[in-house]
């Protein structure tokens, strides 16, 4: 799966909700802030080539972080935080009122981000198999402890 689908989905959720289910206008902001989020690090996480160690697969979320805040530059660190902050706001601090503008925003700091992650990917590693870290981090859960057979050569 394509993380920038998350992102995608969060777009269509907002221009469509007037006509869907406009009674849940501000559950939809508050649960497109979460895809946004979700996309971006998955995202990022792909890009950058973070792999979680099995070790660190329960603090899985927090590891990417970690990364993320050495990896990344300032402008975007803020940007990242920016997108943090508004996620646990949608999602924890429901007497804030959340609409179009927490969303734009946060939408438009996803897009500078991968800008700029763009620009510089010259630099970056060729992720490869960008669903290994989620194969690992399955395993790890199911407590498998298999390796990949090498090929013969």
């Amino acid at each position: 799966m394509d993380p920038r689908d998350f992102i995608s989905l969060s777009r269509e959720i907002v221009d469509h909700i007037d006509q869907i289910l406009p009674e849940y206008t501000e559950a939809a902001y508050r649960t497109s802030i979460g895809r946004v989020y979700y996309g971006l690090l998955h995202w990022l996480q792909s890009r950058l080539a973070i792999t979680v160690p099995r070790s660190k697969i329960k603090a899985y979320h927090s590891y990417v972080i970690e990364q993320l805040e050495k990896l990344l530059d300032d402008e975007s660190l803020i940007d990242f935080r920016f997108i943090m902050k508004a996620r646990v706001e949608a999602y924890y601090y429901l007497e804030l009122i959340i609409g179009s503008k927490n969303f734009t925003e946060c939408l438009g700091c996803s897009e500078r981000i991968m800008a700029e992650i763009e620009r510089g990917s010259k630099d970056l590693y060729d992720v490869g198999d960008e669903l290994n870290y989620f194969r690992e981090a399955q395993d790890a859960k199911n407590g498998s402890t298999k390796r990949p057979r090498r090929k013969q050569k």
